[in-house]
């Protein structure tokens, strides 16, 4: 079958002519429209990769946040982690008589597991000064380990007792009951 247009003579001469020239030309659009295409495809690999590479940077980003943290935590466990020598209620028995606080009953509950920390709950009843209170709990404080003073109730001796005025002067004067938590981390 011939390939046969109805074309001016002149242009058929110049397409046969020409030929090897056209299909040249036919090649390199062919080859125009490939790379266009190719391009495209790139492009969309290139922004995949781009937001994959900032995914892996948040990641990094994030797991060093979780280092630092994990270290400060270590630190914080090492200071507030139960301890041969930790405060308890023969500590704190100790504390309020060094700040003249007598100790009238003290108690100590079944300590408390939680997973994460320990809770080592205690009741005392003491008895003595205003000012030897402040200094006992000023002193329990400062320790190191975490303590929830809770449950706190003052009341006069002559209200506890029935004493008369005159001695309240010379002797203790407050009664305290008080509960209290000493808090390790695990």
């Amino acid at each position: 079958m011939a390939f046969d247009l109805p074309l001016p003579d002149n242009l058929k001469s110049f397409v046969l002519k020409r030929k090897d020239i056209l299909v040249i030309v036919g090649i390199l659009l062919a080859g125009l429209i490939a790379a266009i295409l190719i391009f495209k495809v790139q492009q969309e690999r290139i922004k995949r990769s781009a937001s994959m590479i900032k995914s892996e940077e948040e990641r990094v980003a994030i797991g060093r946040d979780v280092s630092v943290l994990d270290k400060k935590i270590s630190q914080m466990r090492g200071l507030y982690a139960k301890k041969v020598n930790s405060l308890n209620m023969k500590k704190i028995e100790g504390i309020a008589l060094v700040n003249n606080l007598t100790v009238v009953s003290s108690s100590q509950d079944k300590e408390i597991d939680t997973g994460t920390y320990a809770v080592l709950p205690m009741k005392f009843i003491f008895e003595g000064r205003y000012h030897n209170l402040g200094a006992f709990l000023s002193t329990v404080e400062s320790q190191p380990e975490m303590v929830n003073i809770k449950g706190v109730s003052i009341k006069g001796k002559e209200e506890a007792f029935g004493e008369p005025e005159g001695e309240k002067a010379a002797k203790n004067n407050i009664i305290v009951n008080a509960a209290m938590d000493v808090v390790f981390l695990k």
